[in-house]
């Protein structure tokens, strides 16, 4: 079997993570279009990552996810039913344009809703995770090694009215997706040793779901 390696980025002294935006659809379908969304200001390095938070009555989750019609590649998930969190980035550098058309696919059946989390990032080294993890207990430690230099980008779901506490990253979104049905929050960082430590307390514990994901 012929190995490709993972796509390595050049040299780069420091990385610049920015939260630009959310976007939330409380429509039932297995498709969503998210038009006209911020990707923060165009740069020759500007790599875009987003977390993906959905609900569906199956296991299979999101198994599909474009930026202007690019592909995207799935880099951390926990998916279970009723509840999936993912993290997601381009394949290549979006050198142009402040904003994008973020879609977001099911091939497993209709999602009851879907929330987004955006991030524009320049200074990767490389688009392969230096590590992941994944957990579904509210308030339970998400536990990264992290490259110096390097930043974190996590997000979690939960299934009923909810609000969230974050601690171990700056918690940049936590809202209602649909209510009584799906709540979303995500958070970042990017001062850390070697080692983060994140975690997401709901104020119910109703199906949360978690995934972080740490780069350099």
């Amino acid at each position: 079997m012929l190995f490709v390696p993972p796509p390595v980025l050049a040299s780069a002294a420091n990385v610049a993570v920015t939260y630009t935006g959310h976007a939330e659809s409380a429509t039932q379908t297995a498709s969503y279009s998210f038009t006209s969304q911020p990707i923060g200001a165009a740069a020759p390095d500007r790599y875009v990552i987003f977390c993906v938070m959905a609900r569906g009555v199956f296991s299979g989750g999101v198994n599909s996810a474009t930026l202007n019609g690019n592909s995207c590649t799935k880099v951390a998930t926990h998916d279970a039913a009723f509840g999936h969190v993912q993290i997601w980035i381009t394949n290549a550098p979006v050198t142009s344009g402040t904003t994008a058309t973020i879609v977001i696919s099911s091939s497993s059946g209709d999602l009851s809703a879907c929330g987004i989390d955006i991030y524009s990032v320049r200074g990767l080294l490389s688009t392969t995770p230096t590590d992941t993890d994944d957990n579904e207990t509210d308030n339970t430690t998400l536990n990264l090694s992290v490259a110096e230099g390097g930043f974190v980008i996590a997000c979690s779901s939960q299934a009923s009215g909810a609000t969230c506490t974050v601690t171990g990253a700056a918690e940049v979104s936590d809202r209602q997706i649909r209510s009584g049905n799906l709540n979303g929050a995500s958070a970042y960082g990017t001062t850390y040793g070697a080692t983060a430590a994140v975690k997401f307390d709901w104020t119910s514990s109703s199906n949360v779901r978690a995934v972080a994901a740490s780069f350099r």
